[in-house]
């Protein structure tokens, strides 16, 4: 996140000081795009702007090369060396076209998909001669408001003139004419070890305990994999790692010195370290040791041959000539650790779970858990594209040296030119298909991916109402897997999720407690400025106090870890005040991005959390604006930073240990909790039930009504403004798509389908952060005076009496717009008018 990006989301978050206001004239767009709207979409389009602009060339570069020997003794070699797409436009060879671009009301009409054409270079080698040709692998899905979207950095007036709305934030996909919108999940925290008790992990195999450490890591590409520490019951551990969704499991010392040429004194003197008063971890790690002599593994080189040898056979993307040492080095590289190129880190980071893991064994540390919203982000629309593309461009090597293999079968030399090989890549197809099909039914089958789910991955926003279709994009799931458990602890709200998820918007029923909502000022951290983040280590080391990992320190140090990677220590003395000084950079945003987590874990004598420095800069994690006391000025905390900080509501609340206040006494909710008229006098399931019920209602829920192409919209004509209007409510612009009646009593039922109303009104009870999120511009709802008799026989349930006249005054009247498509039997087929009669007056 940019300095200039963070500026922004203060202005937004600050409310009074907001330089933008919305403009009363309806007439007139307003010149700039509303911030607080523009936020909903910002996660994903950002996401995806970087998967175009850093993403997919670091995926390219991580692709392995396909090798292979033909019968003829040929040595083949492919590689796709750059990738991009292009933007949507018609096709070069369509004569007539005046504007050669595409925009996205064209495929809504037309029931297309808005996509760009994705091309790559590819080169084959054969025996030493190379050949590079360009290759179009389709046309594939771009999102609304990314950087190869032409409405990218249209204004409002211009959005409007190309039959969108004045305030599109983007962030979906269209494809087929429907939008489809990539989900946000919840999946464990990137590049952290994560202590856990599982008691599934007693099956994995014999000796196996509960106990374990998980770390998912996570590429710059987005590639993820899990690696866990088993601890077994003899007191020894084995790392598991996966390859083609198949786990295996290795003894941790015989990976540590496949990592690193170590005596075994000096492997011992580190995994020691700072726990040498431990007898139990001592024996462990001496049995391990001993374990490995007695297989005959006494060096590093020994260890490189067995692990080469033992999964040799499993790794088909190795050409045939391979030795074992290369092949132990392709598995430590991409299936150990992968967030760390250098095999030291990975050892370093070995030696903190064992010490974390043996920690956790002897009830000398807290359990984290998976479920706890601190050690969880969230992986973005953007981030899965590049995932699914990265898998598929795999693929097509792997069809190119299938169509290779068959097209020399029989033969004896393999024609080797321009011809052939632009024959073969023709063979191998394109992505086209494959990607509109991911997007279009949220399945992605793979044999690679690591994902917390292979189905449900997008959805449709529906568009019933402004509510509705706001709230898709600050939805956020745990998982379809946690829908079918019968235990209800990853459905608990935690503590830990004060600020970044709101207590009060989840449905009832099945998905209660996993599908959630983001709070109004909770954000998603993009990439941070990769230059910055390098130079980290040494700002550390200038400004904090930091020294490097081998130095001797006497007493008890910290370990620090930067994005998953062990940097330095820290003195136990000076840590507190390096890690202040460290905070004040945070804010000033030059020598570390503004939105780097700092997790401070102190050392205590009761079983807690292990203790460490903890740097996060990486993207997906979730963050939220508070007020920094000592610098009086806004600080952008995390989820697990925030255990460690003293956080008052107010600032009437703060004490001398209080380190930070919160923006506002409603920051912890989300956009359309806040809209819950005075929600601390109701009982906490009517407000639950009022966040669904407010995205149930009939009301305006778009602009572009002669241009819209859904099956179904309703419309509310007589759409209200809330007489009681929540701080969130001033000027956010629902009256522009009314829904609603002002009226005595309003009932109204609602299905999955778009209905219109015939005469919304404005609320007259508006909350204050009605207008905040634009409400006014799309109204809905009406204001009704509700007569309650009890004693009498006129108190029903789920039914009302309507006062007549009100009704026949248009009291919640509506519109339905159906949309018909016909087909057109011949190109001579015309709609009403014959164009061959010359006696009909053309208009």
């Amino acid at each position: 996140m940019t300095k200039s990006e963070v500026d922004c989301k203060k202005k937004v978050f600050q409310g009074p000081s907001l330089s933008y206001t919305s403009n009363p004239d309806y007439r007139k767009p307003s010149k700039i795009s509303n911030p607080y709207l523009q936020c909903l979409g910002a996660p994903h389009v950002d996401s995806f702007n970087y998967m175009l602009e850093e993403g997919l060339e670091k995926a390219v570069a991580d692709l392995y090369p396909v090798e292979f020997e033909l019968p003829s003794g040929e040595r083949v070699k492919a590689t796709i060396d750059e990738a991009g797409f292009c933007k949507p436009s018609v096709p070069t060879d369509v004569v007539g076209v005046k504007n050669q671009r595409v925009l996205p009301t064209e495929c809504r009409q037309r029931g297309a998909t808005y996509k760009g054409e994705f091309k790559i270079r590819i080169t084959m080698t054969v025996d030493g001669k190379s050949i590079t040709t360009d290759k179009s692998l389709g046309n594939l899905p771009i999102m609304i408001r990314s950087k190869m979207c032409h409405l990218a950095d249209m204004s409002p007036e211009e959005l409007i003139q190309v039959n969108e709305h004045g305030d599109e934030w983007g962030g979906y996909f269209i494809i087929k004419g429907h939008e489809r919108l990539a989900r946000m999940l919840l999946v464990t925290r990137r590049n952290y070890p994560v202590a856990i008790r599982r008691s599934g992990w007693k099956t994995r195999g014999n000796l196996f305990t509960d106990c374990g450490v998980l770390m998912r890591c996570v590429k710059d590409d987005q590639t993820s994999t899990n690696n866990v520490l088993h601890f077994l019951q003899n007191g020894g551990c084995k790392i598991m790692f996966s390859h083609r969704k198949i786990m295996y499991y290795a003894p941790l010392l015989l990976i540590m010195k496949c990592l690193v040429d170590y005596p075994d004194h000096e492997i011992y003197n580190i995994l020691l370290q700072g726990h040498t008063d431990d007898l139990y971890y001592t024996n462990c790690v001496q049995n391990m040791l001993r374990e490995l002599h007695e297989e005959n593994l006494h060096t590093s080189e020994d260890c490189l041959l067995y692990l080469g040898r033992m999964f040799r056979h499993k790794l088909y993307e190795l050409p045939p000539w391979t030795s074992d040492v290369e092949a132990a080095d392709w598995l430590l590289k991409r299936c150990l650790l992968i967030h760390i190129p250098d095999y030291t880190d990975k050892f370093n980071a070995l030696v903190f779970m064992a010490q974390k893991l043996y920690a956790l064994a002897t009830d000398k540390c807290k359990v984290e858990g998976a479920d706890a919203v601190m050690v969880q982000e969230i992986l973005v629309g953007g981030h899965l594209y590049l995932q699914v593309l990265k898998e598929r461009l795999q693929d097509f090597l792997n069809n190119l040296r299938i169509n290779v293999q068959r097209s020399v079968a029989g033969t004896k030399k393999f024609v080797f030119n321009m011809k052939e090989f632009q024959q073969l890549l023709r063979k191998c197809g394109t992505l086209e298909a494959r990607m509109e099909s991911f997007l279009s039914t949220g399945t992605a089958p793979s044999n690679n991916l690591t994902l917390p789910q292979y189905k449900g991955l997008t959805i449709v926003p529906e568009n019933i109402n402004r509510m509705r279709y706001m709230s898709h994009f600050k939805a956020i799931h745990r998982g379809a897997f946690f829908m079918e458990m019968r235990t209800t602890e990853a459905r608990q709200l935690l503590p830990d999720a004060w600020g970044f998820v709101c207590p009060v918007h989840t449905p009832d029923g099945a998905p209660c407690g996993l599908l959630n909502h983001l709070t109004h000022t909770a954000q998603v951290t993009q990439h941070a400025d990769p230059n910055i983040v390098a130079k980290i280590p040494e700002v550390l080391q200038e400004h904090a106090g930091m020294v490097s990992i081998r130095q001797s320190i006497p007493g008890y140090s910290y370990s620090v870890f930067l994005d998953g990677r062990l940097v330095g220590r820290l003195p136990e003395a000076s840590a507190a005040r390096a890690v202040c000084h460290m905070r004040t950079l945070k804010i000033k945003g030059e020598k570390l991005p503004n939105s780097t987590e700092i997790v401070f874990v102190p050392k205590k004598e009761i079983c807690s959390q292990f203790p460490g420095i903890f740097l996060f800069t990486t993207e997906g994690r979730m963050v939220r604006p508070v007020i920094n006391l000592a610098h009086q000025d806004v600080e952008l905390v995390g989820g697990m930073e925030q255990l460690h900080l003293l956080v008052a509501i107010t600032a009437e609340e703060a004490t001398e240990t209080t380190t930070h206040v919160e923006l506002s006494k409603s920051a912890f909710m989300s956009n359309l909790a806040q809209l819950v008229p005075m929600p601390d006098c109701n009982q906490s399931p009517r407000n639950m039930y009022q966040c669904q019920m407010g995205k149930q209602t009939m009301g305006t829920p778009i602009h572009t009504w002669a241009t819209n192409a859904e099956t179904k919209l309703y419309r509310l004509h007589t759409p209200a403004t809330p007489l009681f209007r929540p701080a969130h409510y001033d000027r956010v612009a629902l009256d522009d798509y009314p829904m609603g009646t002002n009226a005595v009593v309003a009932v109204i039922s609602y299905t999955n389908k778009l209905y219109r109303l015939h005469t919304p009104a404005t609320p007259l009870f508006r909350p204050a952060h009605y207008d905040r999120v634009a409400l006014d511009d799309y109204p809905m709802g009406t204001n009704a005076v509700v007569a309650v008799i009890s004693y009498t026989g006129y108190d029903m349930e789920d039914a009302m009496i309507i006062n007549k006249a009100a009704h026949q005054r248009g009291f919640a009247a509506g519109s339905i717009y159906k949309s018909e498509v016909v087909d057109l039997e011949n190109p001579s087929s015309y709609f009403c008018r014959d164009p061959a009669a010359t006696d009909l007056h053309q208009v």
